[in-house]
């Protein structure tokens, strides 16, 4: 058969063409592998890797070669889902590929129980068509670490929240440049309850009294005066006294401590905490030999009532001033009685809320008011006494007024702040 020169030329460069095409695949594949192998070194390291599945789920191939992953793994050996992820997940995964092109941007985050461990994953996912095919196309990343780190941060943001509740303390900032007081964690009441609203930036000049705020004001002026001038904060573990308004006005010790820096942006900032003080902490100490004395005179007060009571109300104790206003001669005869038969009943619903707080707060508490529609203001004090760390009485002092007297120094106690 006689083959014309044409057509051998043609055979001869079709022949070439498929050489070259020959060659160059296996060049790029050599490329390929090369490449592939240079994420050996790293297969520890990566956290991410594709996925593509054919339309029914099998495995179609895996990105890039190397990589230290247990889903990685069983994917490569299972060459599907169906045996990896529990039923819930499947599911899930299911619907999720069903909803993709309603919610392209959220990914699928589920958990594979591993060897290792269980182990969670973020999952999104394109689907592609070549031709009449089409397949789908999943990156996957490892965010295991993430995750843990996450529940570990809202367990250590949580257990700060309850101490901080717990104590009654609190933290805050004040920006320098604009002299902007925040208040960064919620402040609570006696009852350890976060009171509404407590939290970002606040009016300092409504929480603090007027004379406080002075010296609030002063106290860190100097802070900020010495670390311009030095560069440092000399003062950062001292601590400052101020009172602070609390539920219904009433006036709270807090310790405050902080500490002058630079933010991120070089600005002067003060970061602190402030530490709420019980009025016992603040009370003075006495050496043994002086404690009955002065336990004697302060039941001598002539106008300041004075009586202890236990858990069940009973009085355990009383000075002459309470004995002569309730009708007895001697202290002696109160011993034992019901405390809330005794009194008045507008004074009794006042005496036993209050000591019900001290009782389950701890703390002692203070009360101003008028008791009844008569004119008669009374001024409470109830304080915790401690027997081996259990509150197991209270001391209850009081004084009365008229309504006049006691509305007159309101007002003069007004005009001071």
């Amino acid at each position: 058969m006689f083959i014309s020169t044409g057509a051998l030329a043609g055979i001869l460069f079709s022949l070439f063409v498929v050489l070259v095409a020959f060659v160059i695949s296996i060049l790029l594949y050599r490329d390929l592998r090369s490449r592939q192998d240079v994420y050996a070194g790293f297969s520890r390291d990566l956290n991410e890797f594709i996925v593509i599945m054919s339309k029914d789920g099998i495995l179609l191939d895996l990105m890039p070669k190397h990589i230290d992953d247990p889903l990685y793994r069983q994917l490569a050996q299972n060459q599907s889902f169906e045996n990896i992820l529990s039923i819930s997940d499947l599911n899930r995964f299911n619907d999720y590929i069903r909803g993709l092109d309603a919610y392209p941007d959220i990914p699928f985050v589920f958990s594979y129980n591993s060897e290792e461990g269980v182990l969670w994953y973020g999952l999104r996912a394109v689907m592609q068509k070549t031709g009449a095919e089409s397949h789908s196309v999943y990156l996957i990343k490892n965010m295991t670490l993430d995750v843990e780190s996450r529940s570990q941060r809202d367990t250590i943001q949580k257990n700060m929240d309850m101490l901080l509740q717990g104590t009654g303390d609190f933290l805050w900032s004040l920006d320098v440049e604009n002299r902007q007081f925040s208040i960064l964690t919620p402040m609570s009441d006696d009852e350890g309850r976060v009171v509404p609203r407590s939290v970002g930036v606040q009016d300092i000049h409504t929480i603090l009294p007027k004379v406080d705020f002075k010296f609030f004001a002063d106290t860190v002026n100097s802070r900020i005066v010495d670390f311009r001038a030095t560069g440092h904060d000399h003062d950062e573990h001292r601590s400052f006294k101020v009172r602070i308004y609390g539920e219904n006005s009433k006036l709270i010790w807090y310790s405050f401590r902080c500490k002058v820096i630079n933010d991120e942006n070089a600005r002067l900032k003060i970061n602190g905490t402030a530490r709420r003080m019980d009025v016992l902490m603040e009370s003075s100490t006495f050496n043994e030999e002086a404690k009955d004395a002065l336990l004697s005179s302060a039941f001598s007060f002539p106008e300041l009532g004075i009586f202890c009571v236990d858990r069940d109300f009973r009085i355990q104790g009383c000075n002459q001033t309470f004995a002569l206003e309730h009708g007895a001669s001697n202290g002696a005869f109160f011993i034992g009685k019901d405390a809330k038969t005794v009194f008045k009943m507008g004074f009794a619903n006042i005496f036993t809320d209050l000591c019900m707080k001290v009782f389950e707060s701890g703390r002692p508490v203070s009360w101003r008011g008028l008791l009844d529609a008569e004119g008669i203001a009374s001024s409470i004090n109830v304080t915790p006494v401690e027997q081996d760390n259990i509150v197991n009485k209270i001391l209850i002092s009081y004084s009365y007024t008229l309504k006049s007297d006691f509305e007159q120094m309101m007002k003069k106690e007004m005009e001071l702040l």
